[in-house]
């Protein structure tokens, strides 16, 4: 699926898909290098090719906005961005503003749910294009904090911690299809977090099935690896 993904997000023209692709492709380099010793040569050249393609189309790139050319905008709109992104940069700027305000409203409790954002910074208004904006801002991170206080962001953070934890043990496991599925379920993960930081990610119902979907089936190979190890012990 490689392929129609990322020909999807150069059509797309989606900053956050580059910054999803980027941090997913180091979790992935670094979790497979720890897990499969026996492929860190080809691991280690893959990361030089990386290296190099990367020294060269950067620059060759770093200008030019067409389709080939956005994730190199992804990058560039961070340092130098156009007209276009530093509009899009300054209304996140100031959204966050907002939230944070709203927090220390809210003191440690949270504002709760169905409440709109008090808007204290003036701001644009895209309730146009986006009906429910009042209700939920791009940086879910901070949404969070704001609708169910420090305390339910600490759980909810320490249960994406958890998440990962229990993943990366599948990677201790002799099954390469298992540990494809530990590897992919912590990348999936850090996507996750990315995107809702970002751009709404934490409110998708579609996420949350993908994420749950992955994490059951991480739940559930622990436990069959868990039967399999009995078993042999319960003959014996």
């Amino acid at each position: 699926m490689l392929p129609a993904v990322l020909l999807a997000d150069l059509v797309n023209s989606r900053r956050n898909a580059w910054a999803i692709v980027g941090t997913t492709l180091i979790t992935f380099f670094v979790m497979a290098y720890a897990s499969l010793p026996e492929r860190r040569r080809a691991l280690r050249r893959f990361g030089v090719v990386v290296l190099v393609v990367s020294a060269v189309y950067f620059p060759l790139f770093w200008n030019k906005s067409g389709t080939l050319g956005q994730p190199a905008r992804a990058l560039h709109s961070q340092i130098s961005p156009d007209a276009r992104d530093l509009q899009s940069n300054r209304y996140r700027t100031l959204e966050n503003a907002n939230l944070a305000i709203n927090i220390r409203q809210a003191y440690s409790i949270g504002r709760g749910f169905g409440v709109p954002i008090n808007y204290v910074i003036p701001i644009v208004d895209i309730s146009n294009v986006d009906a429910a904006i009042s209700f939920l801002p791009h940086n879910g991170i901070l949404w969070i904090w704001m609708r169910i206080g420090i305390e339910g962001e600490i759980v909810f953070l320490a249960m994406l911690a958890a998440a990962v934890m229990v993943a990366c043990r599948l990677t201790k496991v002799r099954d390469p299809e298992l540990i494809l599925l530990g590897v992919l379920t912590v990348c999936a993960l850090v996507a996750y977090v990315v995107q809702g930081y970002n751009d709404m990610g934490f409110f998708w119902f579609r996420i949350a099935l993908c994420l749950g979907i992955l994490l059951g089936a991480v739940e559930a190979s622990l436990r069959r690896v868990a039967d399999q190890v009995a078993l042999p012990a319960v003959a014996r």
